[in-house]
């Protein structure tokens, strides 16, 4: 392929003394110090022709411009790394970032419409995140080919990434490692899809950002039930669900009456929520045939969960709550934190619904001595998460209890639990 300079209005010449303006003479008339107005860049190969009339930033060529635009074209043609594409003009040109985050996004939308363990299939959850990481953060490489976004570019971003600080909102804090490490994995899918659909010859190197897990803190059992005293006995059974069980919150909430066989002594996690839609599998989908045992505990949950439930069939959920015009319907996230937040900040507890549940039986099985690959297997996790969350815990004794946050000091209202 040829990379020639031309003046954008096709043979112009010297208007004092008719000079044509040609490579041979570098454009320019010497004599009367004249150049083309305007010039062009022609890309000739066999059976096609591109012809670019501004540079990367949409500003008319100059010869200066052309000159070097021409160079960089000639190298990439040499690696073999040309796209015509990239250097259309700017407001139709694809592969400028705001451009081809359209097409991105819309195709992420697309396989969020898809019925849930569809091919290409996406989570409703994931979707909103990487929308808000667009929204929010990414904006920045607008303005740049996606083909220009290196790991140095990359690497500056991440480091001088600043939030606005909740405290004060005239100021802005670094970012989290926690928020750089999203937002690295955003970039990291948006360029990957165009290196899969053949847009990109190349990956760049992403940069590292290292994110200490939290060691998670749990509630001991007598903890636990004063809470459970304390929820309305219509919403006891799916709150008793998560302290026996240690379930993720939207697979208890998911629970279908046909993941249970009492024959058996046994239940599974058929299903979770996304966004408030069903999805008939588990968030960890390695983890969609395991079966668990049901211990009398858990039984006696059921069987208060399905009392009084003549009409449920197979596809019925475990756990319903009653809407505002009396039909049973399964439970919000929303609706649910509401009810234990309720509880949890009369009692002067600062535990999450997370840690009231799924962490406190981590915690609990480790300090009765369980494996992190028994933990794994039992909360449906790997022994690498369970390592990381539980192994500061040795034994309950030893461990903060949540039991008195600083509102309940303040009453004096000091109830600390042993385990003697």
């Amino acid at each position: 392929m040829r990379v020639i300079i031309r003046p954008a209005r096709g043979y112009e010449k010297c208007r004092d003394c008719g000079l044509l303006f040609k490579e041979d003479n570098s454009f320019q008339c010497e004599t009367h110090d004249r150049i083309p107005q305007k010039v062009l860049i022609r890309v000739q190969g066999k059976g096609n022709r591109d012809e670019f009339y501004e540079d990367l930033d949409g500003d008319p060529l100059t010869l200066l411009k052309a000159a070097v635009l021409k160079k960089q074209i000639q190298k990439e043609i040499d690696r073999g790394t040309y796209n015509s594409k990239k250097y259309e003009k700017r407001s139709k040109r694809l592969y400028l970032f705001r451009n081809y985050k359209k097409k991105y996004l819309d195709k992420m939308r697309w396989r969020a419409s898809l019925t849930p363990g569809q091919d290409g299939w996406l989570a409703r959850s994931s979707l909103e995140d990487i929308e808000k990481a667009h929204r929010n953060y990414l904006t920045h490489f607008d303005e740049m080919d996606i083909s220009d976004i290196g790991t140095p570019i990359i690497k500056d971003f991440i480091d001088e990434l600043t939030v606005k600080d909740p405290d004060d909102k005239e100021k802005r804090k670094n970012a989290s490692n926690h928020l750089k490490k999203k937002l690295v994995g955003h970039i990291r899918h948006m360029l990957g899809w165009a290196h899969e659909r053949g847009d990109l010859t190349a990956l760049p190197a992403m940069p590292k950002v290292t994110v200490h897990r939290k060691k998670k803190r749990g509630l001991v059992e007598k903890q636990q039930e004063e809470i459970l005293r304390k929820i309305p006995d219509e919403h006891w059974p799916i709150f008793a669900w998560l302290v026996e069980t240690g379930r993720r919150i939207n697979e208890a909430r998911a629970m279908k009456y046909r993941d249970i066989d009492f024959k058996r002594d046994a239940y599974r996690i058929g299903g979770a929520f996304d966004c408030e839609v069903y999805k008939p599998f588990p968030k960890v989908e390695d983890h969609v045939d395991d079966e668990y045992g049901l211990t009398d505990r858990m039984r006696e949950i059921l069987k208060v969960a399905l009392n009084n439930r003549p009409d449920f069939g197979p596809d019925s959920f475990v756990f319903v709550r009653k809407s505002g015009k009396g039909k049973l319907i399964p439970y919000t996230d929303f609706a649910l934190r509401k009810i234990y937040n309720k509880v949890r900040t009369e009692l002067g507890y600062d535990a999450t619904l997370n840690v009231f549940g799924r962490h406190s039986k981590g915690w609990q099985l480790r300090e009765q001595g369980f494996g992190y690959d028994d933990i794994a297997d039992i909360l449906g996790n790997t022994p690498e998460v369970a390592r990381a969350n539980y192994s500061h815990m040795k034994a309950a004794r030893r461990a903060q209890i949540l039991s008195i946050s600083s509102k309940r000091g303040a009453k004096g209202g000091n109830r600390n639990f042993s385990e003697n």
